[in-house]
Order: structure tokens, then sequence, then C-alpha cells
């Protein structure tokens, strides 16, 4: 009985059908479940760069149906978002970011992957748009945190400095106050100590300031004594500098200069401010200026004994008569010719 026969032989033909063709693999079952449930979008392009597949996440994309764009163009669907596509098509593997004007923007990191066969010729791409709106938002606030951040740290900075110059500032002459003589003398001192330089110290009191005050009013002596801070600004040299000793009295420090020259410098201040005429409203304000001058080391050895030195050589100058420049060294000399 040949039926048996031409029954068992069909099974075999069938089984080598279905074990040859793969017909009970399941990967592409699955791979297909995988595909139509991604949250990235998947597009599948022939070698001609048309439309062949699309997931659902795709179509969400695109807000259309699975039949609106199969066998269109890719150009056709991607010019809506960009305005040039041949770079992200017609090339090698690709990746870039678009943003889709809707409302509100969505962004999308596109991966296009080229596809090939077994001869590795060119049979299509895939391009897989992955929504990354939520990251470019948290980027974006970061950023903007991140730029309130610089700005109020450069504020800070700006804040921090103007504190730091209203330590050291004398708010009325915008000289150095008596801190800043206080801790630049101590280190010019042991600056000069070590290189074997002078440092000259002149001391200037302005001459019966009080009754500037009485008789004009203390706005009065205020613009006397941003005069004198203007002239003496002007006539630093540098690494010289002047600080607001207290009330009318002034400072300047001269590194590196010899006594003698300190005297002319001293002088030329005297004469200026002698010669200074300060406007006050209908009047024109002169005033003279008392100046001593001391001398480190010879006149002291550390910052309270040159200060020390330098205001007995202006009080010498004041018991002398005032409006003059007078150093340490000729205090006892001035002594016995005023006895």
């Amino acid at each position: 009985d040949l039926t048996p026969i031409m029954f068992g032989l069909a099974g075999v033909i069938f089984s080598y059908t279905v074990f040859r063709n793969r017909f009970m693999d399941l990967i592409p079952v699955a791979r297909s479940r995988l595909i139509e449930s991604m949250s990235d979008g998947v597009l599948v392009l022939d070698m001609n760069n048309r439309i062949v597949d699309i997931n659902p996440a795709m179509q969400k994309f695109l807000q259309a149906g699975q039949s609106s764009y199969l066998g269109s163009h890719a150009s056709e669907v991607l010019n809506t978002w960009m305005k040039n596509v041949d770079h992200l098509i017609n090339g090698s593997e690709t990746r870039t970011e678009l943003r889709i004007q809707n409302n509100p923007s969505r962004y999308l990191d596109v991966r296009v992957t080229p596809l090939y066969d077994h001869y590795q010729r060119l049979s299509g791409r895939l391009l897989v748009f992955r929504d990354v709106t939520e990251r470019k938002q948290v980027e974006k606030k970061l950023r903007y945190a991140n730029d309130r951040l610089q700005s109020q740290l450069i504020e800070i900075g700006t804040l921090q400095s103007k504190l730091r110059a209203q330590a050291v500032r004398d708010p009325l002459t915008d000289l150095f106050n008596r801190r800043y003589l206080d801790e630049t003398l101590d280190r010019e001192l042991a600056r000069s100590a070590r290189e074997g330089y002078p440092v000259c110290v002149i001391m200037m009191d302005i001459d019966h300031f009080k009754q500037v005050n009485d008789t004009y009013g203390h706005e009065a002596g205020d613009q006397i004594l941003k005069s004198l801070a203007a002239t003496l600004t002007a006539q630093n040299r540098r690494g010289d500098f002047a600080c607001r000793y207290g009330g009318e009295e002034f400072v300047m420090v001269m590194p590196n200069i010899p006594v003698q020259t300190a005297c002319q410098r001293a002088e030329h201040l005297r004469t200026c401010l002698s010669s200074l005429d300060v406007p006050y409203g209908r009047y024109n304000l002169t005033t003279t200026l008392s100046v001593g001058v001391a001398c480190y080391p010879s006149n002291g050895e550390d910052r309270e004994s040159v200060l020390r030195a330098a205001d007995r050589a202006l009080y010498g100058a004041k018991k002398a008569g005032r409006n003059q420049v007078v150093t340490y060294d000729q205090l006892e000399e001035l002594s016995n010719h005023i006895a």
C-alpha cells in the first residue's frame, strides 16, 4: 500500500520545509513586538529611501496613520522638520537632533543606521527617533540655574571687592585709610630691610583747619580735604601711597628714595597746596600745609617709631611757624634756633 509511504514522505518534506525556512522561529515575532511597543519612533527605508515600515511611536511623532507615509520618500516626511535632509539619509551612519515646532516644541534625537545584505550591499536605512524633550528641558533649567549662579558669583565678587575697597579707603577723599597704612607700611619696611633701601614717611597737616570749619562750615573743610587728596594722588610715584591718617592729617609713604629727595617732593606738595584756590560758593578758599619727614631705618626701626618720628617732625614744623617742611634730623637744630 503506497498511502502510508506517501504520507510519511510528505511529512518528511513538510518537516524539512518548516525547519529549513525557520517557520517555527519565534525571533521575528519577538522583534516585531519589540519594535511595535518601543517608545522610540522607527522608520525603515529601502535603498531608494522610500518608507517601507513605520512603528506606532513614529506615527505619533508624525501625527498620522500608518498608511499615510508608507511608500513615500523620506524627504517628504522629514522636510517638515528640517530644511536639508540629504546629509541625513544619503550619508553613512549619522546622529543628530531635531526640534519639532509643535505647541509645545519637542526635541528628537535621530540615529541613522545603513542596512546591508549578505553581500554588504546597501539595502536600506533604519532611522530611530528618540524623544529627548524632557532631557532638553532639564538641561535648559540647569543652564539657567548655572547662569544665575554665575551672575550671583560675579555680583558677590563685585560686592566683596567694594567691601575690601571700603575697608581700606577713606570715603571722603578716596585715599587709603589708617588701617591700610598700618598693614602696608609693615610689609614695605620688611621688604626694604631685605633689599636694603630707605623708606621715607611724610606726615602732613593742614594749618588752621579748625578755623576754616568754624568760619565757612564743614562742607568747606571737606572741599579742602578733597583738593589736598587730589594733589597727593597726582604727585604719587609708582610705588608710593597716600593715606588719610585722621582728621586733617595725611601720610605719604615713599619707598626707595633718599631723605633729601623726599624733602624736595614734600616742599613741592606744600607749594602746590599753598597756591591752590578751592572754590566754595562765592569764596575761593586758600590754606597752607605743615610737613614732617622721617626716614627708615635712620629715624626708626619699625612702623610705630618711624610714624612717631614723622609726627614729631610735623610738630616741629608747626612750632616753627607752620607752612614749612621739617625733617626729623632737623629737630635738634630747630629747637636750638627757637630757643
